[in-house]
C-alpha cells in the first residue's frame, strides 16, 4: 500500500507539474498572441506609411511634371515675347504699327490693358511718359510681367536720350 501511495503521490506530482507546464504554455501563448497583435499593428502602420509614401511620391512626381510643363510653356512664351519686343524696338514706325495690328488679337486675349494701350497707339493719341508709367503700375497690380516689361522697353526706347524733354517724349511716342 505504501508503494501505491507513493505512486499516487508521484502521479499527483506529475499531474501538478503538467498543470504548471500547461499554465506556463498558456501564458507563453498569450504573450505570443499579444506580440503577434503588436507585430500586426506595426505591419498595418508600416503598410499605411508605405501607401502614403507612394501617394506622396506620385503627387511629387505629378507636381514636378506639372511645374516642368508650366516652366517649358513659360519659356516658350517668354521667347516669343522677347522676339516680339526686339522686332518692335528695331522696326520702323510703320513696322511697329503693323506689328501692333498683327498681334492685336493675341493681346486681346492676353490682357485688356495692353489692348487699350495698342488702341491708343494705333490712334496716335499723345501719350506721355507718366501715362506709360501708370500703365506699368497697373500691370504690376494685375501681375502681368510681360506687359510691364513691354511698356518699360517702350519707355526706355522713348527716353534713351541724355537730355529728354516731355516734347521729345511726346514726339517719339507719336512716331510709334
Amino acid at each position: 500500500m505504501e508503494r501505491e501511495d507513493q505512486l499516487i503521490q508521484e502521479i499527483k506530482n506529475l499531474n501538478k507539474t503538467i498543470e504548471d507546464q500547461k499554465i506556463k504554455m498558456n501564458e507563453m501563448n498569450i504573450n505570443q498572441l499579444q506580440k503577434n497583435e503588436e507585430i500586426n499593428d506595426l505591419n498595418a502602420k508600416l503598410n499605411l506609411l508605405m501607401r502614403e509614401n507612394i501617394e506622396l511620391k506620385k503627387f511629387k512626381s505629378l507636381s514636378e511634371n506639372k511645374l516642368q510643363s508650366q516652366k517649358l510653356r513659360f519659356e516658350v512664351e517668354l521667347r516669343k515675347k522677347d522676339v516680339f519686343i526686339h522686332e518692335f524696338k528695331s522696326g520702323s514706325t510703320q513696322d511697329k504699327k503693323q506689328m501692333l495690328n498683327d498681334h492685336l488679337n493675341y493681346y486681346k486675349t492676353q490682357n485688356s490693358i495692353l489692348m487699350r494701350f495698342v488702341d491708343l497707339l494705333s490712334k496716335q493719341v499723345n501719350i506721355d511718359c507718366d501715362i506709360l508709367k501708370g500703365l506699368c503700375s497697373i500691370c504690376k497690380s494685375v501681375n502681368d510681367p510681360f506687359l510691364e516689361n513691354f511698356i518699360n522697353k517702350i519707355i526706355e526706347d522713348v527716353t534713351n536720350k541724355d537730355t529728354t524733354t516731355i516734347k521729345d517724349i511726346e514726339e517719339k511716342l507719336n512716331k510709334i
